[in-house]
């Protein structure tokens, strides 16, 4: 069973850049893909990287405005993931970020912030 989890961002200040990274248990739910939703802007005007470490239940992904500023609320990312079993249950949790302002230094978030996730049959 795919479920597809969206992770919302709401700035009040201009951000040009942020980095993310996600922990899950790898035992219980397998990263199927993650995508760039447009928070920064049009994907030729922006630079989206991933990268997912499977064993340890680790998702990276960076995300770069280049010139252009953005801010508001809006989805910054898309993560598609797959329970291994039809009752598989347990956190997805935004373990690390970093937020780059666009004219100044943006504090981090509490982290980390914990998404329970339960598949029933």
């Amino acid at each position: 069973q795919l479920v597809t989890l969206y992770l919302h961002l709401d700035s009040a200040d201009a951000l040009r850049a942020a980095s993310l990274q996600l922990g899950y248990n790898p035992a219980e739910f397998e990263i199927v893909s993650v995508q760039d939703t447009g928070y920064f802007g049009k994907p030729e005007q922006s630079s989206f990287s991933k990268s997912i470490d499977a064993a340890s239940g680790r998702l990276s992904a960076g995300l770069n405005g280049g010139d252009a500023k953005a801010k508001g609320a809006g989805k910054i990312l898309a993560v598609t993931v797959k329970a291994k079993s039809a009752t598989a249950g347990g956190d997805i949790s935004l373990i690390a970020t970093t937020l780059i302002g666009a004219e100044k230094a943006i504090p981090s978030p509490g982290l980390p912030l914990v998404h329970r996730l339960v598949v029933t049959p």
